[in-house]
């Protein structure tokens, strides 16, 4: 039986953020704060059914052009103050 050749995997870093949300505005707003690696995130969702979650991902998407896939929320999953992992592909 031969090997499959194996495509090579596009290499990718991953690099880490904290967010801090505050729920209920009027419109969606990303700030960066200093570090850089700090960001405070204004969002129109409520606390239901997890759409605030789901709000601030895919705003996060747009922000940083990666795809949906790309994000996890490592900490945080109920709490306003959120760590967030971020995997970029290099090409």
């Amino acid at each position: 039986m031969k090997l499959k050749d194996k495509k090579p995997q596009p290499k990718k870093y991953s690099h880490i953020i904290e967010v801090k949300v505050k729920i209920g505005k009027p419109k969606q707003i990303i700030q960066e704060k200093i570090p850089a690696k700090y960001y405070e995130v204004s969002l129109t969702s409520q606390l239901v059914s997890n759409k605030a979650n789901n709000e601030l991902l895919l705003l996060l998407v747009n922000y940083f052009k990666v795809n949906l896939s790309d994000l996890h929320i490592i900490s945080g999953l109920r709490s306003s103050r959120k760590i967030i992992k971020i995997d970029e592909h290099l090409s």
